[in-house]
């Protein structure tokens, strides 16, 4: 890491030297997009406020040197975060406790603070790719009402203001946030059916991060076992497997690619995203073809072989037995609602 770091306010990184460039309007939602480039880097954060109490937050940034963002908060309501890219230094303090960790690609996290001062640091030419969910304590508490005997103290005590709101769980990007992550990032609507579809989406990945991190009691604590540098090679092996979904590699190739032997690679990966890498490039395979689709600018027979099938009668089986309707339905059924 350079010596040198450039330093300043979170508030004033995102919005005085951002600065705001517009407001979309779609039907009841508000979004806003700030965009930066300058010789500190280059990207974007995008702000959308899905529904009350429910707020996405998109952000994608590349330093041009190292940055540190320091940063207040007060009563900062539950946040789940998932990185897809990059490396975030983290240096938290609140009262007398002090936490210092990395939260490196392929991680998630469930937190909420009140009162919580610190420095967040983005390593020069690192891509950083961030969703955020924000949810009031209220809407959680709607969501989770009827089993307090399975939610865990520190959740229980955000949820009644019992522990003053501080909560930090971590868990790790599966197969299938990583599918939810895609559909955000690549929402293929627009107006008020965008609204739905994003919250729809965040709430997914809400379900499913609880799911791993809070409920499930026999949870495999997969980050603390495996070294960060394996963390990267395998995020590198999901990376590669989504840019050649139509002409993947054996797994032999993708293990020499990643610097990994290929027992390694099968065993981290399914560590990891919870899914094999086969499983993992059918479910990208399948979530592309409903995209292109949706888009209906190619036929059936031209998506099944965009997405790497031969066979167009074993692609269209396959896509109804995962989707319960035929490709070319979906597509009839997808245009009248892309307005």
């Amino acid at each position: 890491m350079n010596k040198q770091i450039a330093r300043l306010n979170r508030i004033e990184f995102f919005e005085d030297d951002w600065g705001k460039t517009g407001f979309l309007k779609h039907g009841v939602g508000l979004e806003t997009l700030w965009q930066r480039q300058d010789e500190l880097g280059k990207g974007f954060m995008r702000e959308i406020e899905v529904r009350p109490g429910l707020k996405l937050l998109i952000r994608d940034f590349q330093p041009r040197e190292n940055v540190a963002l320091n940063f207040e908060v007060e009563s900062l309501p539950l946040v789940f975060s998932f990185l897809v890219s990059g490396t975030i230094r983290n240096h938290l303090k609140l009262g007398l406790w002090k936490k210092e960790f990395d939260f490196v690609a392929g991680q998630s996290s469930i937190s909420s603070f009140s009162e919580m001062a610190g420095t967040a640091e983005h390593p020069s030419g690192q891509h950083m790719r961030m969703i955020n969910i924000w949810l009031s304590h209220p809407l959680l508490n709607s969501f989770l009402e009827g089993e307090p005997g399975r939610i865990p103290a520190d959740l229980r005590g955000i949820m009644d203001g019992s522990n003053g709101n501080h909560c930090l769980r971590f868990g790790t990007v599966t197969a299938s946030m990583r599918i939810a992550i895609h559909e955000i990032l690549n929402c293929p609507y627009h107006g008020s059916i965008r609204r739905m579809y994003l919250e729809s989406k965040s709430i997914e990945l809400i379900c499913h991060q609880l799911a791993q991190t809070v409920f499930d009691r026999n949870c495999i604590k997969n980050q603390f076992n495996l070294r960060p540098d394996d963390i990267e090679r395998i995020r590198h092996a999901a990376d590669f497997l989504d840019h050649n979904i139509e002409n993947p590699p054996t797994i032999l190739e993708l293990s020499r690619m990643v610097g990994l032997n290929d027992f390694k690679l099968k065993k981290e990966f399914r560590e990891i995203y919870e899914t094999s890498v086969y499983g993992y490039l059918l479910s990208r395979r399948f979530e592309q073809a409903r995209r292109i689709l949706a888009e209906g600018h190619m036929n059936v027979s031209e998506v099944a072989y965009a997405v790497g099938y031969s066979n167009v009668d074993h692609f269209s089986q396959s896509f109804k037995k995962r989707f319960g309707i035929t490709p070319g339905a979906y597509r009839r059924n997808s245009q009248g609602s892309i307005k």
